[in-house]
């Protein structure tokens, strides 16, 4: 994707989508958000040429491959533990922190072109 400004916005949403994701409280969407999250960094201003993106999203499917199983030999797959305060409040803070830092740098990319 050569557009930096679709760049931006599905790097955004991906990330703000696998928030949500995480803070539903439910194992298994924890998980999908997680990979949601890092796959945005396919979509970062800043390029990354290593291979630790492709480690983190395996170890997301394993984690929900073994979750999954888990959940449903025990039969609570569906089951919905809310975070506490603390939790939301680090994730918030954290997305944040992404999207102001991919912002900063979406914008001194584009004011250089």
């Amino acid at each position: 994707m050569k557009d930096s400004s679709k760049r931006f916005s599905v790097c955004v949403a991906l990330v703000t989508v696998g928030i949500v994701l995480i803070l539903s409280g439910m194992r298994v969407l924890f998980f999908v958000g997680l990979a949601f999250v890092m796959t945005a960094a396919f979509f970062t201003q800043r390029r990354n040429k290593s291979s630790v993106i492709y480690v983190a999203l395996a170890i997301c499917a394993a984690g929900l491959g073994v979750d999954l199983v888990l959940r449903l030999h025990r039969g609570d797959l569906f089951e919905r533990r809310p975070y506490d305060a603390w939790a939301w409040g680090i994730f918030i803070a954290a997305w944040l922190w992404s999207v102001g830092e991919e912002f900063c740098r979406w914008r001194a990319n584009r004011n250089v072109a």
